[in-house]
């Protein structure tokens, strides 16, 4: 099991204190080692529109605090190209705009790190905990039905080989959460930041995600997977934090961009759950939950955001854009 904190608004903390902030997350994250990364709101300085700072580590100890990639390539520039350096950062670390997202990882799947969260496409991140497959696929359907096989191909165009990208793809393509239920099987909690800076944090009956308020940083709320983690996020930074609530499952609340006075609008909403997969109850090989005849997956909106990442596809083994 993966492990995955949501920060609402961290707006006003310097990189000193967001290192604080998730050097501390990584060693509460500690028992998992499959890899470690985040992303958090930022503005583009070229074009002042929404974009992401992220760092990525396949090996979580590498990560010794904002910029630790780019100190560790120039001191090995020399080795460069006989060494392998599992890790990433792209954008800059500079006043962050909004939410942060984190996540440490366990593995189901190949460890690298094209399959480190968090996951970007389409000016989408996500972080998440659980295991999905996907149910239905573009040859299930029969010609007539158009957009039904052209998003089960939107849904499936992956370029890691992780599951995690299938929930991000209904974000990205789709109706994110409420799409969940006819196309996917397993469990899920997810961290979603979207193009317009707008934090989603959802999550099914299974699994499990706490929620916690730290006043005094914006009056943030810190969604994670174990219960205190908020607690020790806001002693890090000198700061106190409220107990942790358990959050109720088959629901989903947004939270805005942040205002010029630092607000942020909320909206929950529910959503049908995933039928469990093999994966999440261990009882059945086939993926149940999805009837070909009654079919609700016409006319799903689309949702496009700015910024590309470079990143290798597992399929390939290329190295490619992605929007």
């Amino acid at each position: 099991m993966c492990q995955i904190i949501g920060i609402t608004n961290i707006k006003g903390l310097s990189k000193t204190q967001i290192s604080t902030l998730t050097l501390t997350a990584r060693m509460l994250m500690s028992s998992q080692k499959s890899g470690f990364g985040f992303a958090y709101s930022t503005t583009n300085r070229a074009t002042k529109e929404h974009t992401y700072y992220v760092e990525k580590y396949v090996e979580p100890a590498h990560y010794k605090g904002i910029g630790t990639v780019g100190a560790t390539k120039r001191s090995m520039e020399a080795a460069a190209d006989v060494i392998d350096m599992p890790m990433l950062s792209s954008g800059h670390a500079d006043d962050p705009t909004g939410p942060i997202i984190i996540h440490g990882r366990t593995a189901t799947n190949a460890v690298n790190v094209t399959n480190t969260h968090p996951f970007r496409k389409k000016g989408w991140a996500m972080v998440h905990n659980g295991v999905v497959e996907l149910d239905v696929h573009a040859h299930d359907f029969p010609p007539e039905e158009e957009k039904d096989r052209e998003y089960a191909e939107l849904i499936d165009s992956r370029y890691s080989s992780c599951d995690s990208e299938y929930l991000l793809n209904t974000y990205a393509f789709g109706k994110g959460h409420h799409d969940w239920v006819d196309w996917l099987s397993g469990y899920a909690a997810t961290m979603t930041i979207s193009p317009n800076n707008e934090l989603i944090i959802a999550k099914d009956t299974k699994a499990r995600l706490f929620v916690a308020n730290i006043p005094k940083l914006n009056n943030t709320l810190v969604f994670s997977t174990v219960a205190g983690y908020a607690e020790s996020i806001a002693k890090a930074l000198h700061m106190s934090a409220t107990p942790s609530f358990a959050m109720q499952g088959n629901k989903a609340i947004r939270f805005s961009a942040p205002n010029s006075d630092n607000e942020q609008s909320v909206v929950v909403e529910k959503f049908e759950g995933m039928t469990e997969s093999y994966y999440a109850n261990s009882k059945s090989s086939n993926s149940l939950g999805y009837n070909i005849g009654s079919s609700t997956a016409t006319n799903r909106s689309k949702y496009y955001g700015g910024g590309s990442t470079r990143v290798s596809n597992h399929k390939t083994g290329q190295m490619e854009w992605i929007q």
